[in-house]
């Protein structure tokens, strides 16, 4: 009895067609037509904070604070 290989084959491209399929689908949707993605990434550019530098102190010969750090905004 001698099986047919050359059917299998098909069946195996067939189901290799259909997945790559889906995935090149799954990927428009994510890319193309949801948002969510889109908004997080703006809102992960966008943000924007500010860190003032800690100088320190600056003493004079006799150890008395001539400049100290104050926050200007």
């Amino acid at each position: 009895m001698k099986k047919n290989f050359s059917d299998w084959k098909y069946v195996i491209i067939a189901i290799f067609v259909i997945v790559g399929v889906i995935f090149l689908i799954r990927i428009f949707y994510l890319q193309v037509i949801n948002d969510s993605y889109f908004l997080s990434a703006e809102n992960n550019v966008l943000r924007q904070t500010t860190i003032y530098p800690n100088r320190g102190l600056i003493f004079d010969w006799n150890e008395n604070i001539m400049v100290f750090d104050e926050a200007a905004l």
